[in-house]
């Protein structure tokens, strides 16, 4: 009877964390496919405002929040109902970072893209002159810029914890768990050179990190609810 009490909650648990994976990823990939940051034009701030101008960039940048807070509870909430207790507490030391990583990340997105959005929308509208536009990009450019750094930091370095503690509790496929350590590592070192402004960082050798983490974040999320639905904590078959 007591394994049946614990068992259902850690079952809820599953099955809450799984659906909030999958919805987090399909918000991720929905706003991934508005912005399409690969063809951003680099370099001149008039073509990139022309750029926003033409997408639906506040739905964009609401559901890339909206997509990471559900990871976020996601993940934090998968830890909880690991059945390992030294995986549980990795997952437990890992929930601090994450939470701070979405927060900054939350913020640098609102701003990239509710002020470029706005910015962008003034200056089609005849409300900035080109030079004003400029220098208005230039400045949000320069704000955003290190909050995104350190976003991509934080956040890569939770994903690697989190898939660490999934790898320990012997609960999921070890290729699985392998596959998110290696991609959210390189999410964490992408925007580590980044950061620290090494020669030949730069955002395109970070989006495919991202992208593959974002799959593998829904796959996550299956194999959760999954799990739960059979109401088992034995591993996953690979």
């Amino acid at each position: 009877m007591s394994e049946q009490i614990i068992g259902s909650p850690r079952a809820l648990r599953g099955k809450a964390a799984g659906a909030l994976a999958v919805l987090g990823s399909l918000c991720t990939i929905v706003a991934g496919v508005i912005q399409w940051r690969q063809d951003i034009p680099r370099g001149d701030a008039l073509d990139v405002l022309s750029y926003v101008e033409g997408r639906p960039w506040f739905l964009a940048a609401y559901l890339g929040i909206i997509g990471m807070i559900c990871w976020a509870v996601a993940l934090s909430t998968a830890g909880r109902a690991l059945a390992d207790p030294s995986a549980r507490a990795l997952a437990r030391m890992v929930d601090p970072i994450l939470f701070v990583g979405v927060a900054v990340f939350s913020v640098d997105y609102a701003h990239d893209g509710v002020t470029t959005g706005v910015l962008a929308r003034q200056w089609a509208d005849g409300d900035r002159t080109a030079a004003q536009a400029q220098a208005a990009y230039q400045v949000v450019e320069g704000l955003v810029g290190g909050t995104t750094m350190l976003a991509h930091v934080l956040i890569g370095s939770a994903f690697t914890g989190y898939a660490v503690a999934l790898l320990l509790s012997r609960q999921f496929s070890p290729t699985l768990c392998w596959f998110g350590i290696v991609l959210s590592f390189g999410w964490f070192a992408g925007g580590s050179a980044l950061f620290l402004r090494l020669p030949g960082a730069g955002f395109e050798f970070l989006l495919p990190f991202i992208s593959a983490v974002t799959i593998w974040l829904a796959v996550l999320g299956i194999m959760l609810l999954r799990n739960a639905s059979r109401g088992s904590g034995q591993p996953a078959e690979a």
